[in-house]
């Protein structure tokens, strides 16, 4: 037994691969029923349920060709829709290179505020080829424990069992609603793309929403990638008690009790096969802990194999900065220095998609 397969059965981490009623996932077919109860039980134990669709209407109010020497195309959108229980809406931006056609394209929920170029190296990624769509995580419903604001008036908390984290992904959604409406759009190549928090987003949204075609998780730690059993660092007690409002209540039950989850992060993972996720870590990030989040891709991999796909290709050995595998449908690349989403790190992701 070897370096990955040992660490695994130390945390002793529940199957992925048995139905609720004990009964095994033996094939393809058993896959996608299998992938729903993984879903319902992440929503009711941890991130709650994404509130459902409803109508929307955009409303274009900056438009500009004339940014980086007219080589992109820039708006800033406002995203406004009602439900029985009222109105919200939220400020989006776009980037595109201009005059393209077959756009890969990434969906951003973004750490900071609605200032363009933050955490978004908008001129690299443009002369990648690839796209953006971005909105700012707390417009969209503030980044604590108060459900009035921003589109949580609307999807309430008491209706919908919903925390933040499904309330960020509910906008996501609306986003890949409105990137398929551009004829310019690769819709084969939709990323969500985010960091730490939105990472976690980023993993829930795409497990739920299947037209995106990757899920790009950056240092998304605890509750995110990382195993939670055995981890070092961030753990579910600490976690819930600074940001209950990102979970549903149900969560709190797993608080220095890990090893009665009827889940681990790999669950989150696995449920996005056969879409491809891009995961990353960074050595100074102890807080996310790197090699819980390696394990986690592996942990993960058997969905992918069950397939007939490659979950993660890697060697069998703990991760050292600069190592990069991007062979299978599961990437991770561990780098240097701490946590934050770089340059650096948006270009591995490209490199991940330009592989697929």
């Amino acid at each position: 037994m070897g370096y990955i397969q040992e660490e695994l059965a130390k945390r002793n981490i529940p199957d992925f691969l048995v139905f609720n009623d004990g009964t095994p996932v033996t094939d393809k077919a058993d896959w996608e029923k299998r992938r729903k109860e993984i879903i319902d039980l992440l929503a009711n134990e941890m991130y709650g349920h994404i509130p459902p669709a409803f109508p929307f209407t955009i409303e274009e109010k900056v438009f500009s060709d004339k940014h980086l020497g007219r080589k992109l195309d820039y708006s800033q959108n406002i995203l406004k829709f009602d439900t029985p229980y009222g109105h919200g809406e939220f400020t989006f931006h776009t980037f595109f290179p201009h005059g393209k056609t077959n756009v890969p394209t990434f969906i951003f929920m973004a750490f900071k505020p609605n200032e363009p170029w933050n955490y978004c190296p908008v001129e690299s990624i443009i002369d990648r080829g690839y796209g953006v769509i971005m909105a700012y995580h707390a417009e969209i419903s503030s980044d604590d424990g108060d459900f009035t604001n921003g589109i949580a008036s609307a999807l309430p908390r008491e209706v919908y069992n919903c925390g933040k984290i499904s309330l960020w992904s509910w906008a996501a959604t609306r986003l890949m609603d409105y990137a398929q409406t551009l004829d310019f759009v690769d819709k084969t190549k939709i990323a969500m793309i985010g960091h730490s928090r939105l990472g976690k987003t980023t993993l829930w949204t795409v497990a739920n929403d299947t037209r995106f075609s990757f899920a790009c998780a950056n240092c998304s730690g605890c509750s995110g990638d990382a195993l939670a059993r055995d981890t070092v660092g961030e753990t579910v007690e600490k976690i819930y008690n600074r940001f209950p409002y990102w979970f549903v209540p149900a969560y709190e039950k797993y608080k220095n009790n890990e090893s009665s989850m009827p889940f681990d992060q790999h669950f989150l993972l696995a449920s996005i096969a056969p879409r491809k996720v891009c995961t990353a870590a960074a050595v100074l990030d102890a807080w996310a802990d790197p090699q819980a989040q390696f394990l986690s891709c592996n942990a993960a991999s058997p969905a992918y194999e069950l397939l007939g796909l490659k979950g993660i290709v890697c060697d069998d050995r703990p991760t050292v900065p600069g190592d990069t595998y991007h062979e299978g449908n599961i990437g991770h690349h561990l780098r240097h220095h701490g946590h934050t989403l770089s340059l650096y790190d948006w270009n591995k992701y490209m490199d991940f998609i330009d592989k697929n």
